[in-house]
């Protein structure tokens, strides 16, 4: 969790945040491939639909020149903003490309505290931008079957 206010993380990033199908499909593919779990890999191209464009539902993409390499998600509640599928492409990390795109999805509420559930590899990253703590889990799964 973190408390409300807004981030700024400087990058050379070009963020923006998807208003049409064509870059929310740069989000799907963002996040498809860049989320370090191929176990957990998608099994279609596409995750999302343009149908949930323009509500609470908020969907960034960071850009180096017309390459999507980053994403970000968040949802605006009531009383907290959620930040969920913050990926990006192996070959970009260690950039603060994953710290841009998370500020970007907290600043669409600054007003509200923000919430997210991080991955070990995330939560360095997330401490640096102010989030603590609350809990843990942990995450089981099956591997699918071979078809």
């Amino acid at each position: 969790v973190r408390l409300p206010g807004a981030l700024d993380i400087a990058t050379d990033l070009r963020i923006i945040e998807a208003t049409d199908d064509a870059s929310l499909k740069d989000f799907d593919e963002t996040m498809i491939n860049g989320y370090p779990l191929d176990e957990l890999r998608f099994p279609a191209d596409r995750m999302s639909d343009s149908r949930a464009l323009g509500g609470p539902m908020h969907f960034f993409v960071g850009y180096e020149g017309t390459k999507p390499v980053s994403c970000a998600a968040s949802f605006v509640g009531e009383r907290e903003v959620g930040v969920y599928m913050v990926a990006t492409l192996a070959e970009k990390r260690g950039g603060g490309y994953g710290a841009a795109l998370t500020a970007a999805a907290v600043n669409a509420a600054p007003h509200l505290p923000a919430v997210l559930q991080a991955s070990d590899f995330g939560q360095p990253v997330y401490y640096r931008l102010g989030f603590a703590t609350l809990g843990t889990f942990a995450l089981w799964y099956k591997p699918r079957a071979a078809k």
